[in-house]
């Protein structure tokens, strides 16, 4: 409301500036991993116990996907179909996480759910 009338008030407001990017879902991963994950607290509610324990396994399939040669990055960018099945199993692991911890469910789909979906769309040339 506001920016709306700034915009009405001074003309070329948030031409070229003014309104930074949403972060992907990469960026809010990485956030989750480096920063998040090691704040005081987290591990005191069900929400943050529930990532913890995805971001767990979301690291055992990352290592897995190097100790295959690859990238750790690798299961979520591929369309190999040893990616794919790991892939599935990562969110079949959040699905039932979400059905422990119903709040959990906001945090998989906009981060991780969103990190295997852009991979996707990208692959098929979505979103370019």
């Amino acid at each position: 409301m506001y920016r709306q009338h700034l915009r009405e008030e001074l003309p070329g407001y948030l031409e070229n500036y003014g309104v930074a990017e949403a972060p992907t879902a990469k960026e809010k991963l990485f956030q989750i991993q480096t920063r998040w994950a090691k704040t005081p607290g987290v591990k005191d509610t069900e929400v943050g116990k529930a990532v913890l324990e995805y971001l767990g396994w979301w690291e055992q399939i990352s290592e897995y996907s190097t100790e295959l040669g690859f990238s750790e990055e690798w299961w979520y960018t591929s369309t190999d179909d040893r990616a794919v099945v790991m892939r599935q199993m990562a969110i079949g692991a959040g699905k039932e996480l979400i059905k422990a911890t119903p709040d959990f469910e906001y945090v998989f789909r906009d981060v991780f759910q969103g990190v295997l979906r852009d991979d996707i769309l990208e692959d098929i040339g979505v979103g370019e």
